[in-house]
């Protein structure tokens, strides 16, 4: 057998990425490929430019179809108006397949009139020439193209395919548009298909129609993991954590097959469910089907989740088992430190070489809170500058928040001037450092010029004009933000509304504080907790009380702090019989033991001048807080029990409870006492 030349390139080829098409000499063996496109090679090596394609494929009698062959390596789109003029003044007839190659890459490189006429004039073409097309326009959200190429495609008398109707899903975003494919879904036979089904529900739970994604999960009959997976990731995007952990869990004891889709989805969720033991549980299944080893987004998800959680510990575990950390990796590792514990992760990052973004920079930045990390601060913001990171608006946010952390508010404002394109963070960064510092006014003036710039407020923003003032007793200016508020609609919030009633009551105005409390639609126990505080800040003693009654005849839940709150009420008023109501609610509830509650009921007793109550209540409480213990001891001094109250502070040391000053405010009178005794 006659062995065959290698030549070093051969006469004629038109190369698409390292895929060598022979268009002369089919049985030629090509020494290498050749990677640049749209030129043509010689023997002699001699390269002709993308210009002169068409006359070289003219002049060596190359046909149409070798054009086709070359599929997208024609990336110039001034060769694709030569290309279709060759075409036509050939005459040469295209296959389904050459017309829909080259709709394809006129579609792709953005001559879509191009590809219109192509796929109009042809023809012999086929579904797959049409969804070419409608794909391009479904990926830039051109709904109403899509939908027409749609509709033309069934008036061909071609019938669309499962493809066809997954690309008009992606093109779908408002509910009628989505509905109008569910229908045509429906009529084609389409709906027990896994692409169609996923898409579905992906899109019902994007637009917020939850139920129609549900119906359409529960009307799809089989198990296809991908289809549970869309589900778990819907009820992720609407907040619905505890329905996808609990399909998740059904997902597994089903026998159904869990992907890294899944596990990431339900890890994003366990942070806002609060649900720690849940997040290790997962993990361990992670372990088990070996979705922590290659799916770097498993594991990152998993290092964000333990990040988030406080437990800084399982994060770095999670992040030294990883085979190659990536950026997402260390971003969310610097995240669970603080302080001189993050400069040191950020420092070992510098060291890998690892190109940073924007978000690794954030999480630095927000790590430095006080002012002897100072210089770290300023070291990371010549970095930032260094690494072209401060055009970012996320980024210039941060510096502001770092500087006035560590209370250089001059740097802050320096910081905020200097950011070209301010959004509403930067503003409330700007204004939260003028409130953290002490200048209240200038916190004023920096809220009335973003109003004047058209910036609106948020609740952010309302919250640090409140912070700022609280201490102050400004009631003027708490009735200008209440007005804003109101304007704005932000007394419908239940968290902005409860920092305004505390607020109000700091001020003295506890009518107001009602005022507010009553025009809350949906009232909750941090609302009630705090009119309750700002009645007894008001010595209305009585007021706390009924409304405490309230309370507990509706459903609102109590907690420990509505328990501290009205304790402290019923001591004012030494209402002994109240005080032992409520320590029995206390004991039913089971919050006897909170350091608060505890110690309030027993100087509740002290002062209603019950002091066996009290010695009785303090030997049922668990002996783990100081506070306790100086309750009693401060009881026992109030009512003349010196020698009990020394006995007690002995007893304390021998516990191994440490005292503190208020301990140590009292053990001196005793023992003066003491000694008055003695010497009398």
């Amino acid at each position: 057998m006659k062995k065959l030349k290698l030549l070093p390139y051969p006469s004629c080829i038109v190369a698409r990425h390292h895929t060598l098409v022979r268009v002369l000499h089919p049985k030629i063996r090509y020494k290498k490929p050749i990677s640049t496109c749209q030129k043509i090679l010689y023997r002699d090596q001699k390269t002709w430019h993308s210009s002169t394609v068409i006359d070289s494929l003219m002049n060596h009698n190359l046909y149409p179809q070798d054009i086709t062959a070359s599929k997208s390596s024609l990336s110039d789109q001034s060769l694709m108006p030569q290309i279709y003029c060759y075409l036509i003044k050939s005459s040469f007839p295209l296959n389904k397949y050459q017309s829909s190659s080259l709709v394809n890459i006129f579609a792709k490189y953005g001559n879509l009139q191009l590809a219109h006429e192509l796929l109009l004039n042809s023809p012999d073409t086929d579904t797959v020439s049409w969804n070419s097309l409608i794909s391009v326009y479904a990926d830039i959200k051109d709904t109403h193209f899509s939908f027409g190429l749609f509709d033309s495609l069934q008036r061909t008398g071609l019938r669309p395919d499962v493809y066809t109707l997954s690309t008009l899903l992606k093109a779908s975003c408002e509910l009628g548009e989505i509905e109008q494919t569910h229908g045509a879904i429906i009529k084609l036979g389409f709906v027990q298909n896994g692409f169609t089904g996923s898409g579905l529900i992906d899109n019902y739970s994007k637009a917020g129609e939850l139920g129609l994604a549900e119906k359409c999960f529960e009307e799809f009959l089989a198990f296809d993991s991908v289809v549970w997976a869309t589900m778990i990731a819907g009820y992720v995007r609407n907040g619905h954590s505890t329905n996808a952990v609990k399909l998740f869990e059904e997902m597994h004891s089903l026998g159904m097959v869990v992907t890294q889709f899944s596990l990431t989805s339900v890890l994003s969720t366990i942070v806002e469910m609060d649900e720690n033991i849940k997040g290790q549980q997962i993990h361990c299944l992670g372990i088990k089907l070996g979705l922590l080893y290659g799916f770097s987004s498993v594991c990152n998800s998993l290092l964000s989740m333990y990040c988030r959680c406080g437990f800084k510990t399982e994060a770095v575990d999670v992040f030294e088992e990883m085979e190659q950390p990536d950026i997402v990796s260390w971003t969310a590792l610097l995240g669970a430190y603080d302080g001189e514990q993050c400069i040191k992760v950020f420092k070992n990052l510098c060291r890998s070489k690892m190109e940073m973004n924007e978000y690794t920079m954030i999480n630095a930045l927000s790590a430095i809170g006080s002012s002897k990390l100072l210089l770290e601060g300023k070291q990371l913001h010549s970095l930032c500058l260094k690494a072209g990171f401060g055009s970012f608006v996320c980024v210039a946010n941060a510096l502001v928040s770092m500087y006035s952390g560590c209370m250089r508010i001059d740097d802050s404002r320096k910081a905020f001037d200097e950011t070209d394109e301010r959004d509403v963070i930067s503003w409330n960064a700007m204004l939260a450092g003028y409130a953290e510092n002490g200048y209240s006014d200038l916190a004023f003036t920096t809220f009335s010029w973003m109003n004047w710039v058209s910036v609106k407020p948020t609740k952010a923003t309302f919250f640090s004009l409140l912070e700022g003032i609280a201490g102050l007793h400004e009631a003027v200016k708490t009735v200008q933000i209440h007005t804003h508020m109101i304007k704005l609609g932000f007394l419908l919030d239940n968290s902005i509304a409860t920092c305004l009633i505390t607020v109000y009551g700091k001020c003295s105005l506890v009518e107001k504080s009602r005022q507010v409390f009553y025009e809350i639609a949906m009232k909750e126990t941090t609302s009630m907790n705090a009119l309750v505080a700002a009645f007894v800040q008001a010595s209305c003693f009585a007021d706390a009380l009924k409304l405490f009654q309230e309370m507990r005849n509706s459903l609102i839940a109590i907690n420990q702090t509505t328990y501290s709150i009205v304790v402290k009420a019923s001591t004012a008023l030494t209402a002994l019989d109240q005080g032992k109501q409520i320590h029995s609610l206390v004991l039913k509830s089971g919050f006897e033991n909170d350091k608060f509650v505890g110690s309030s009921i027993i100087d509740m007793y002290c002062k209603c001048g019950s002091i066996n109550d009290a010695a009785k209540a303090f030997e049922k409480l668990a002996k783990s807080n100081v506070a306790s213990w100086n309750a009693m001891i401060t009881g026992y001094a109030q009512h003349g029990c010196y020698n009990e109250a020394l006995w007690l502070f002995e007893r304390m040391s021998g516990e191994g409870m440490d005292p503190d000053q208020i301990t140590f405010l009292g053990r001196p009178g005793c023992y003066g006492q003491l000694l008055l005794k003695l010497n009398a």
